[in-house]
Parts: structure tokens; sequence; C-alpha cells
């Protein structure tokens, strides 16, 4: 079901203004959703988004809403991985293998993304700390939610795991945790 509630224009527009201009795309073969990569991403750091996903009102345990991946992560030579892992993500989301995403909620991933880095054992799901409030806002005007992955290493899922999500975020702000490294 798509929601029809605002033109790919206006969502490009949105990208743009606060991420840069589309630098390269990867498309899914079995949809329309692609994952872009911005051009204001550094030698050190890359960002990718999905797009066309909120074209899509996937469901939770309580609601129905649209949705925007987020990720933005230090290791430029990992864009390609990154990249399908995201597409998988979409592809679970739209086949209804997993729900739509909370904060709070993690993936704990399997072996075909060990090359990610030593330590990664999940992706987090979590609101998106590195971008303005004006474009989440702008977003959530449009009833897009942007929703921002984060990589958890072993320690880090074991503490969402058996603390919850708050205790990772405590974690995170009492260590002052770089969150755009990969391998932390």
């Amino acid at each position: 079901m798509t929601t029809g509630s605002m033109s790919k224009k206006d969502v490009v527009r949105i990208l743009e203004e606060e991420i840069g201009e589309f630098k390269r795309a990867w498309r899914n073969q079995n949809s329309n959703i692609q994952v872009v990569e911005f051009s204001r991403a550094t030698n050190e750091t890359s960002i990718l988004m999905t797009l066309g996903l909120s074209d899509f009102r996937l469901s939770s345990e309580s609601q129905s809403f649209a949705f925007e991946l987020l990720c933005e992560f230090q290791d430029a030579s990992q864009k390609k991985l990154v990249a399908r892992l995201m597409d998988e993500l979409c592809m679970l989301f739209l086949e209804k293998k997993m729900s739509a995403p909370q904060r709070g909620s993690y993936l704990l991933l399997d072996n075909r993304f060990q090359n990610l880095a030593k330590d990664v054992s999940a992706i987090y799901f979590s609101n998106p700390i590195y971008r303005s409030e004006k474009f989440v806002s702008e977003l959530n005007t449009q009833n897009i939610f942007c929703v921002a992955l984060y990589f958890l290493n072993s320690k880090e899922t074991e503490i969402l795991e058996t603390k919850g999500w708050r205790a990772l975020e405590d974690h995170w702000d009492n260590n002052s945790s770089d969150l755009l490294a990969i391998s932390r």
C-alpha cells in the first residue's frame, strides 16, 4: 500500500537540503527502492539513505507508518556492503518478515555481513542523532519518519538485550561513543 501523501520531488528536496546532492544510487531489482549516497559525505564519513521505502506504509506492533532508513558511518570502503545491507532490510520490511523498526529495536546480523567489521553483531534502529531538527520535522510533517541505523558491537548488543535501549544509549553518552565508527 502506498502513502501517496507527498511526491518524490518533495522528499528529494528535503534530503538534498540537509545532506547534499545525490552522488550515486543502488537500485533494488525487485522494487523501486534505491539506496542513495550523498555528496556531503567526506573521505572519512559516508551517508547513505533509502529513497522509495516511504512509498509503502509498514506496520509495527501498534501502528502503521512510512519511513526511510539513514546510515552515516566511517569507513568508505564498506559503502557497497552497507548499501546491500540497507537493501536487504528494505526487502525484509516489504515482505513482512520484519516489523517496521522503532527506537530501540535491533536486528542481529548473520554471517553475510561479517565483513563489516570484526566485532559488529547487530544493527540498532533509533532517531537520527547527526541530523537537524528541521530535517526530521519536515519529513515528519510529510508523515515520513527517518530511522537511523547504528552498528553495535557484542558488548553493546549484550547491554541492549539485557538492560534495554535506554541503558544502551546511556552507555553511549557515558562513554562518548563515536556512533559513526562501524567498529568501536
